[in-house]
């Protein structure tokens, strides 16, 4: 394990300990979700955006993110087709 990955972990750890100390149910933000939110390569956008995810109707959410894939997603294929 390199330093990058050690630093990696222990941000997974902080973040999840401050999770817990904020009163976040069990669970709710758990290693995988942790680290992901913890690595430097993942964009504050998605960050925020999976933070204020956590926070709203699970279902509600996914929904929303499905709708925003699809637009993305003909956004994306209306720049390639010009």
């Amino acid at each position: 394990m390199d330093n990058n990955e050690r630093m990696l972990n222990l941000m997974a750890v902080q973040i999840m300990r401050c999770s817990i100390e904020n009163g976040e149910p069990d669970g709710h933000i758990d290693e995988p979700l942790a680290r992901k939110l913890a690595n430097g390569c993942t964009s504050y956008w998605l960050k925020d955006a999976i933070r204020s995810s956590l926070e709203r109707d699970p279902v509600d959410a996914l929904n929303d993110a499905a709708t925003l894939v699809e637009i993305m997603q003909a956004v994306c294929d209306e720049v390639i087709a010009s």
